[in-house]
């Protein structure tokens, strides 16, 4: 039986730990629940992105953050409707974020026995819904805040942060979709048709 040499096993030792790094595969948008469309007794549905970001904004956060804007403005202009009657419903994304916040690891030779948390991907997505009568004055309102958080583990590669965050929009979408519910019904039902 050949002998394995020291190189080759540090090779094998180095192949395993890089696999232990690897992001998970992303989820298909297609996967989360469908929902019922939200249709209000208005004459016409406004949806508007204005969101906007910090002036230090890096290129990711930039990237992530309008991609989490896009598809929430997606998902808004699927759900809600008008169903006919007099005014209108106009939906803004107030705030669209998600940024990735570096965390202080164990310095030295003991940090390199630890797999330790490297960041945190925070994101957090607002949305206001008002009800306007034909002369523009705003007869209700509704406001959507959901935040969620993620850890990043220390050696996550750039393409696993992106899974991360790509997984991690998905969660925050179907939070704010529960929490859209709740919100319409306890603030907008009068408008509903049902």
């Amino acid at each position: 039986m050949p002998k394995r040499s020291l190189p080759g096993l540090a090779t094998i030792l180095l192949l395993l730990l890089a696999a232990c790094t690897t992001a998970p595969a992303p989820r298909a948008p297609e996967a989360e629940a469908r929902r019922e469309p939200l249709v209000f007794a208005v004459a016409a549905v406004e949806v508007a992105d204005n969101s906007s970001l910090p002036a230090n904004t890096n290129f990711i956060t930039k990237r992530r953050s309008a991609a989490l804007a896009r598809r929430a403005e997606a998902a808004l202009r699927e759900r809600i409707r008008a169903g006919g009657g007099p005014g209108l419903l106009r939906v803004v994304i107030e705030k669209a974020l998600l940024v990735e916040r570096p965390l202080e690891t164990t310095p030295g030779i003991a940090g390199l026995f630890l797999r330790e948390t490297a960041a945190m991907l925070e994101a957090s997505l607002t949305a206001r819904l008002s009800v306007l009568d034909e002369d523009g004055f705003q007869r209700a309102f509704a406001r959507v805040k959901v935040e969620r958080s993620r850890p990043v583990p220390e050696g996550t590669t750039v393409a696993g942060r992106d899974a991360l965050a790509r997984d991690l929009v998905g969660d925050l979408m179907a939070q704010f979709q529960e929490s859209l519910d709740r919100s319409v019904e306890d603030n907008l039902a009068a408008f509903l048709v049902l």
